[in-house]
């Protein structure tokens, strides 16, 4: 164990036309992997299809900034310039 924390992974999803988050619960006082939030990711994804529909796919850069924005900065719908890449 790492220490007293929990970590909950907030996991953004659309359909083209609406939104949703999964809350992902990882391992409780130990550090995640890059592998754990992947996996973590696939099986939100997983989840959200097998009780919703196929439509759903993991948001991609664009529209995770531009929705994180806008929750934070009170409903602004911006619409920002972003790296297509994750990495990037």
């Amino acid at each position: 164990m790492n220490g007293p924390f929990e970590i909950d992974l907030k996991i953004r999803l659309t359909d083209g036309e609406r939104s949703a988050i999964v809350t992902y619960g990882l391992p409780v006082g130990v550090y995640p992997s890059k592998e754990d939030i992947q996996k973590a990711m696939a099986e939100a994804l997983e989840k959200a299809k097998a009780e919703v529909g196929d439509d759903w796919r993991l948001q991609n850069r664009n529209e995770f900034e531009n929705e994180v924005i806008s929750d934070r900065y009170g409903g602004v719908t911006p619409h920002f310039a972003t790296a297509e890449k994750w990495d990037a």
